[in-house]
């Protein structure tokens, strides 16, 4: 994910209801989320992930037996709470938070509208999620079906002509468990460096600042020296460099020794339970060229 759709957190009042902004005036670029509702919030980088199960289901039907079109795709995703749980990695807990905790991060996606003007396009304004229904328990069936409806925009950018973007990404990147910063600084790694051979990919830490959505530049930056510090990302390599510049110099992205891959075009696409799909905002590259039915290998969808 390039740009921001969603914020680290929803703990904070003013981010959990303005929700966060982002510009860059020079290449013509401004995105915007914010919440429909206050009391429900905005969507945070954790409930991004049922937006990857969403879109992996979809790329399954898509790629399926039979023609599939924009017209004939089904936006509506039947699910069963714990394979979507399991799919994006959550822990099994006992009793209903698990439960809970998803219903209130669809309520988020739903709650959350994005505004997203570029150069040269029409603008787009749409929500992450268009609807979800929750299955109630009978006594013949103690764990109902869920559902959830994508917005248009989704299957537009599936059913595209020449197929959407994809990339390969390591599972264990749903297993971070740091910071939320942490898994925005994975899916920088994944959208900005990818894992094709070349050189490094950097960013800017006053751009890095503004794409994370925190208000705090030393908290920002305190938060990013302890991530480069531990080095948690399993396919790539952070360093800061240039930090005595006035801006803060930049964050260096690498791939790590051995996970390089040369990309290519994806003959299919895996599965939502063992493959999910992440989903960002620039076009990118083909799916990469590794074991294509290899299990639990995640790609990402680049919009």
């Amino acid at each position: 994910m390039q740009h921001p759709f969603v914020v680290l957190s929803g703990k904070r009042e003013g981010r959990r209801t303005i929700g966060v902004a982002f510009e860059e005036s020079k290449r013509g670029f401004f995105v915007r989320a914010t919440a429909l509702d206050g009391a429900t919030g905005v969507a945070t980088i954790d409930d991004w992930d049922i937006v990857i199960f969403a879109v992996s289901t979809l790329m399954e039907a898509f790629n399926g037996p039979g023609e599939q079109s924009l017209r004939t795709l089904n936006p509506v995703i039947t699910f069963k709470p714990r394979d979507l749980l399991a799919a994006i990695r959550r822990p099994k807990v006992k009793g209903s938070a698990p439960i809970e905790r998803l219903e209130a991060a669809l309520q988020r996606l739903v709650n959350t509208r994005v505004l997203l003007l570029r150069r040269g396009e029409e603008d787009r304004e749409f929500t992450l999620l268009e609807t979800y229904h929750r299955g109630r328990a009978t006594t013949d069936d103690l764990h109902p079906s869920w559902s959830m409806t994508v917005p248009r925009w989704m299957l537009k950018e599936i059913t595209k002509p020449g197929g959407p973007f994809v990339a390969q990404v390591n599972p264990a990147y749903f297993d971070l468990s740091g910071s939320p910063l942490m898994r925005v600084v994975a899916r920088w790694a994944v959208a900005y460096r990818r894992y094709e051979p070349g050189p490094p990919a950097s960013i800017r830490l006053v751009r890095a600042y503004k794409l994370s959505g925190m208000n705090s530049w030393s908290r920002f930056y305190d938060r990013l020296v302890e991530i480069v510090t531990a080095d948690p990302l399993p396919d790539h390599t952070l360093k800061l460099a240039n930090t005595e510049r006035e801006d803060g110099g930049e964050l260096v992205i690498d791939v790590r020794p051995g996970k390089a891959r040369k990309s290519r075009t994806p003959p299919s696409t895996p599965t939502a339970p063992t493959r999910p799909v992440e989903m960002s905002v620039a076009p990118g590259c083909g799916l990469l060229d590794d074991e294509i039915d290899e299990i639990d290998q995640p790609v990402e969808l680049r919009l």
